[in-house]
């Protein structure tokens, strides 16, 4: 019983000495990727709770379940990532007042990224952002 409780002592001390050795390089330990790359999620959300489209866009390199993620990201890459800079094309939009939200977080080449603007309709919100929330 004395054995079993030395060697559980001596495996908990290891372990300890480990974690703590390792402690240091761990926590300054990041990806390349997330901290200069840029990795965001989207959203838009309609009136109805149960009406919600989401898409994961990586930039740098360019992935993640988005459609269009090479679009968007040359969009977001042209505004150095601030949604409120994004091009507004002209388009003849219909006037019913049907709103959606969309959202953003995450990081834009390291820096946090939130983002959220309600807009009457799904038309007037695929004008004013292009393909970055096309899905």
């Amino acid at each position: 019983m004395a054995a079993k409780r030395l060697i559980a002592r001596t495996c908990l001390a290891a372990a300890a000495l480990v974690g703590t050795a390792l402690a240091p390089a761990l926590a300054s330990a990041e990806p390349a990727s997330s901290a200069h790359g840029s990795m965001m999620n989207l959203s838009i959300r309609g009136e109805a709770r149960e009406d919600i489209r989401t898409a994961f866009l990586t930039c740098e390199p360019t992935g993640g379940s988005h459609p269009y993620a090479n679009d968007a990201c040359q969009a977001l890459t042209d505004v150095n990532g601030d949604f409120t800079k994004l091009a507004t094309k002209q388009s003849a939009c219909p006037l019913n007042y049907k709103p959606v939200t969309l959202s953003a977080k995450g990081r834009w080449q390291g820096k946090p990224v939130t983002f959220e603007k309600t807009f009457p309709n799904d038309c007037v919100a695929g004008a004013a952002t292009g393909k970055v929330f096309s899905f």
